[in-house]
């Protein structure tokens, strides 16, 4: 098969032994299902959702090498885990993997290269941020903290005017109580259930919906992302292609296919600014046939043609009008 290539921003992960290998979800997801279990908490889609985040998260560096070592990767799954209210199950996930505690002092050059990667801000704006970070930590006392502590303080002062923080404005105060996220009671996976979606979709799409090739999950609470669902090989019987096809035909017929996403996309962006207008939507898409469809219908090795058929998805993807952060195939 002559694929067409995706652009390169996979996420790399530098190992302890030294070596660099694809970020790979399901291992992630194996790791966390077992802090789950060990902590008493049984919903086998909290893993999943959690995980989504995780790649979210680390999709949004803005460095254009997406490297990471095992420790912040797994830094960054403890940080997310606590932020949903997770804590027994972050600690026993800091126990059992190699995780390192890292600290910065707010010196001017170290954070400048970190919010450079981080927020992606240069010359003036990241000159005068740095500033900012820099004096309020001084002011604050801060000789040492988490990186991701800067990264926030950055985000704040980028975007504000507001004065620098005085050390008697923390006089008297205590530490506000962790977010418990409502997914946590294993009840509210969704902000925006599917049936609310698919109410607002026009007579076609929900006709093509029907036909099961493709499906919306819902807008997840905890990765704040739409979960899609497309089927390949429903597609190519929906179509009446017999086994062995080109690629070129299925390519011809993305165009349809991506019509249909995006109002599936444009409708769930409305329903989440009434439900949680400060939030920002995302999406993720899932292809559950993936291996079906490459051995049955491109006459491929499974799981040898995995990199290629995700190649194969990119003229999909570069015809919607909204962004993918992670692409799923089974």
């Amino acid at each position: 098969m002559n694929m067409i290539k995706l652009a390169d921003s996979t996420i790399m992960i530098n190992t302890p032994s030294g070596e660099t290998t694809p970020f790979e979800p399901e291992q992630i997801q194996a790791g966390i299902v077992h802090s789950f279990d060990a902590a008493g908490i049984h919903e086998s889609w909290l893993a999943e959702d959690i995980t989504m985040a995780v790649e979210f998260a680390l999709s949004q560096n803005f460095s254009e090498n997406k490297l990471f070592s095992s420790s912040e990767i797994n830094s960054t799954i403890i940080k997310i885990l606590e932020v949903n209210g997770f804590p027994d199950a972050a600690e026993h996930y800091r126990k059992y993997h190699a995780f390192t505690e890292i600290t910065l002092s707010p010196d001017p050059a170290a954070l400048s290269t970190l919010l450079e990667r981080q927020l992606a801000l240069h010359d003036d704006t990241l000159k005068k941020t740095v500033g900012k970070v820099c004096e309020a930590a001084r002011r604050l006392g801060i000789n040492y903290a988490p990186p991701s502590l800067f990264v926030e303080m950055a985000r704040y002062f980028k975007n504000t005017t507001a004065p620098l923080p005085e050390k008697d404005m923390l006089a008297g105060k205590t530490a506000a109580p962790l977010r418990m996220n409502n997914s946590s009671l294993g009840k509210n996976r969704y902000l925006v259930p599917a049936a609310e979606i698919n109410a607002q979709l026009s007579p076609a799409t929900k006709q093509f919906i029907e036909t099961g090739i493709v499906s919306v999950k819902g807008i997840s609470a905890i990765s704040n992302s739409l979960l899609l669902e497309l089927r390949l090989a429903k597609l190519a019987s929906y179509l009446n292609f017999k086994p062995v096809i080109t690629e070129m035909m299925m390519l011809t017929r993305f165009n349809e296919t991506a019509t249909i996403l995006n109002e599936c996309f444009d409708c769930a962006s409305k329903l989440m600014a009434k439900a949680q207008p400060t939030l920002e939507l995302h999406a993720s898409l899932s292809v559950p046939d993936m291996s079906t469809f490459a051995i049955k219908y491109l006459g491929a090795e499974w799981p040898e043609a995995k990199k290629d058929c995700r190649y194969f998805l990119t003229c999909l993807i570069n015809s919607l009008n909204f962004n993918i952060f992670s692409v799923r195939m089974s």
